[in-house]
């Protein structure tokens, strides 16, 4: 067995185990779907971008990691967009439709931190 760090996706058997595991899923298709219809998607959107941050390692992402990078970039702006109170975008109503709640403001942020340390 191949390892290469201690991270349980860091050696070959892992890497193997979860190319196996999502044989078949076209995560690439499913989160451009969810990233091109955000306005009435929200929580589709958050939803990529938490699969976006959790699987984005390069032996698990189950995708092409060629767009990899895309997805995050675009995920990051939708999510900024969707918690900017000064946004002149009329259709971005996120905030309004979660009553500008404190808690899900946070975990938006928290969610645009990691995504963010995705692309360092």
């Amino acid at each position: 067995m191949g390892a290469w760090e201690a991270e349980p996706w860091g050696n070959d058997d892992a890497a193997d185990w979860f190319s196996d595991a999502f044989e078949g899923i076209d995560i690439d298709i499913k989160v451009d779907k969810a990233l091109e219809y955000f306005y009435d998607n929200y929580d589709e959107v958050r939803a990529a971008a938490f699969l976006l941050d959790v699987l984005g390692e390069p032996y698990v992402w189950p995708g092409d990691l060629e767009r990899y990078e895309g997805h995050v970039q675009k995920a990051l702006k939708i999510l900024r967009a969707m918690i900017d109170e000064d946004s002149d975008d009329e259709d971005m109503d996120f905030l309004e439709l979660w009553d500008d709640d404190p808690e899900v403001i946070s975990s938006v942020k928290s969610q645009i931190v990691n995504l963010e340390k995705r692309l360092a």
